[in-house]
């Protein structure tokens, strides 16, 4: 094999996820492999030393992984094709098993120019022109762990202007399980300049915003949005800014997490919020973490969001310190619960901590 490109590391729960595209010389045949190493550097039982192939298609060009991430261990592949613009989705099980196939999931077509991808544990959210024959606007969409999309297609609209280009697009999520996507475009013919724009989304999928939000127009271009990690309820967005002099420098601002359709917590009182729910959000399990002073037996209650017990779980033992729980999405008869948000309470004594969850 030659052409060996776009190496990527990801760090995982136990060990760590290796992938890279290659295509084998004489044949039209272009993979990507994966490959998944323990702590100490040896293949996981499942994993070939040499890496498993994860992608295969026959074709002219070249396919890379162009965003990768992590939903709880699976690994999620947004894969896009060079010189094309067709865009797959694949997702490989901790074992190295492919419940997509190896030749993935098709999630745009070659008139569908992707501007950028975010992967996380709700699955891969991409951003996309519709047409670029005839400009009809950008629209997102979301492709599941369980292969559906979020939206009927083809997708939320994000901005229907006359887009004109689109000079980058980032998305991040904020630690209430809302959205954040901020895009660099112009979409004036007579106007050269990129502006830098934004819209957010509660953790339901729904804009909170019934238009594009300007994050900063100038003269001359704004371009290359990067998100940085959230921090509480707001998240901070940097681009490339052309005002001095016509050479890059470098602008930030700070966006805030504008809402949510979470109504208050009905009947379940708080005063803290857990120390960790992991992953939010979350489609088969759910990690509570907590810590408490004393020892004092702990109780944990599932609600759904009118208020009404889910599951209750039986006290555990009394001792301070550090708990872990495993809630795997049933309520008190074994069922699996709908996608929503539910708050999790957990009482010991006289104090009490309690958080959101949303289920996808």
């Amino acid at each position: 094999a030659d052409n060996i490109q776009n190496f990527e590391t990801l760090g995982a729960p136990v060990g760590r996820y290796y992938t890279w595209s290659f295509r084998e010389i004489d044949t039209s045949q272009s993979i990507i492999k994966a490959k998944r190493l323990d702590d100490l550097g040896s293949p996981i039982t499942g994993w070939a030393a040499e890496g498993n192939p994860v992608f295969q298609k026959s074709t002219t060009h070249q396919f890379y992984t162009d965003y990768v991430g992590l939903s709880g261990q699976h690994l999620l592949l947004f894969i896009g094709e060079g010189g094309s613009n067709n865009s797959y989705a694949q997702m490989v099980n901790p074992s190295g098993d492919l419940p997509w196939g190896l030749s993935g999931l098709q999630i745009t077509g070659s008139q569908q120019r992707v501007y950028g991808a975010f992967v996380d544990a709700g699955g891969i959210t991409f951003g996309y022109e519709l047409n670029q024959s005839s400009s009809t606007g950008m629209h997102i969409q979301t492709v599941r762990r369980d292969g559906s999309f979020m939206y009927p297609a083809p997708g939320l609209a994000l901005d229907m202007s006359n887009l004109q280009a689109c000079a980058g697009m980032e998305f991040g999520r904020f630690t209430e399980g809302g959205l954040l996507v901020a895009w660099s475009a112009r979409y004036n013919s007579g106007v050269e300049c990129y502006d830098m724009y934004y819209r957010t989304f509660n953790p339901a999928g729904e804009a909170l915003e019934t238009e594009p939000q300007l994050l900063c127009s100038a003269p001359d271009d704004q371009k290359n949005p990067h998100v940085a990690q959230p921090s509480g309820t707001a998240m901070y967005v940097s681009w490339a800014d052309a005002r001095a002099d016509s050479q890059n420098g470098v602008h930030l601002q700070k966006v805030s997490f504008g809402g949510s359709a979470i109504p208050d917590e009905p009947q379940v009182p708080a005063t803290q919020m857990l120390k960790s729910l992991y992953p939010n959000p979350f489609s088969t399990s759910v990690n509570i973490c907590w810590t408490q002073k004393d020892s004092t037996p702990a109780q944990c209650s599932i609600y759904n969001i009118r208020g009404q017990l889910v599951k209750r779980f039986a006290a555990l033992e009394a001792k301070s310190g550090e708990h872990l729980l495993l809630w795997n999405g049933e309520d008190k008869l074994g069922r699996k619960v709908s996608p929503g948000v539910y708050i999790i309470k957990v009482k010991s004594g006289d104090w009490t901590k309690s958080g959101k969850i949303l289920k996808w």
